[in-house]
């Protein structure tokens, strides 16, 4: 399968890309290196040094045996040249990290909301839950005592636990 990442020289696109070509996929990066250009600008380095972009394909290649693809590209402003990359390489996927807008205001820019304000969170973002059944249980937990015996129990533990004399038997 043709897959494009958008934002693969990231915290997450990078492993993506490695793990979609170990997987056997062919895959290209669409990235503008803006992080890596910020850094510069601002004169930091990240706490973990990271390789150039072509260091670590280079390094990928001599691992696995694979090659993946990169084309330095801005897809916030280089509509044309996107539009371009999709008609030569067809992808089958695209999978999206880069980011183009920020509502929070992003690097360079502190301060939670300070270019889109509280809307602008409140209009890209929104609440949801995830519930990942890591241990493969046929049935939920019950966190709460759900019979009178079990809460009878808990009772007890209670108290012995934190009940004064106890506490001072032991403890003097």
């Amino acid at each position: 399968m043709r897959v494009l990442v958008l934002g693969g020289d990231g915290f997450c696109g990078w492993p993506t890309s490695l793990y979609l070509s170990d997987s056997g996929h062919d895959v290209t990066i669409l990235d503008n290196l803006s992080r890596r250009k910020i850094d510069i600008e601002l004169e930091v380095e990240s706490l973990t040094p990271i390789q150039p972009i072509g260091q670590r394909l280079r390094a990928w290649k001599e691992v696995s045996g694979r090659e993946i693809g990169f084309v330095s590209l801005d897809i916030a402003t280089e509509y044309d040249r996107l539009v371009e990359v999709l008609r030569d390489k067809q992808p089958d996927a695209i999978v999206h990290f880069a980011v183009t807008d920020v509502p929070m205001g992003g690097i360079k820019e502190s301060g939670i909301g300070r270019r889109h304000g509280a809307e602008g969170i409140r209009k890209f973002c929104y609440q949801k839950s995830i519930v990942v059944d890591r241990f493969g249980l046929k049935s939920e937990i019950n966190w709460f005592p759900n019979t009178p015996a079990k809460l009878s129990g808990l009772k007890r533990v209670m108290n012995l636990l934190y009940r004064s004399s106890w506490r001072r038997k032991i403890f003097g």
